[in-house]
């Protein structure tokens, strides 16, 4: 509902990569708990009305060490005036 620089917040156990308008905008490597916590947070220029994301995410690496269903958590979100006082 309005424009300016969101947070968006990732939860990915595995590597991705996030894409806006086709050029990657965050990459988050390695294996994670998949918490949407910093340091998988970074800023999401959005515009007012609908904005879309592309998200990939890789498989894990050793087949049975993590669970088989896998994918991707993002909420994005404007941080509120309050928190940076």
């Amino acid at each position: 509902d309005r424009a300016g620089t969101a947070t968006a917040a990732l939860g990915a156990a595995n590597t991705a990569q996030v894409f806006l308008d086709g050029k990657e905008i965050f990459a988050l490597t390695g294996l994670h708990e998949g918490e949407e916590m910093a340091p998988q947070w970074f800023p999401l220029p959005v515009r007012k009305g609908h904005n879309y994301l592309l998200v990939k995410v890789a498989t894990p690496g050793k087949q049975g060490q993590y669970r088989r269903e896998w994918g991707a958590k993002l909420d994005v979100f404007f941080p509120s005036p309050a928190a940076s006082k």
